[in-house]
């Protein structure tokens, strides 16, 4: 994207920098931050708008990712085959099974 020039009202400025990222094809890197907040987005990769949102989206996954993985764990330790391979001394607790 070109600079913009400070000439002008800010409402002028903005449809510039509208119109340059419609042009070269970066109008999808304006975003709406999960704070509400917009922000253009340096890297396709980028989904916050600064280290605060970033910490609160790492913690809202991994909360998800909690919640899914105790799921799993229950119904893997639910499984008669894993029940029957525990009681027969195959799997040994704390051990990461091959």
């Amino acid at each position: 994207m070109a600079p913009v020039e400070s000439t002008g009202p800010p409402a002028a400025q903005f449809l510039k920098i509208i119109l340059d990222a419609l042009e070269g094809g970066w109008v999808g890197r304006f975003r709406q931050c999960l704070c509400g907040r917009w922000f253009f987005a340096l890297t396709n990769k980028k989904a916050v708008c600064s280290d605060a949102c970033r910490f609160q989206k790492f913690k809202q996954g991994k909360d998800a990712f909690n919640e899914e993985r105790a799921e799993y764990m229950r119904e893997y330790r639910s499984n008669p085959r894993v029940k029957a391979r525990k009681a027969n001394g195959q799997i040994v607790p704390g051990s990461k099974e091959k």
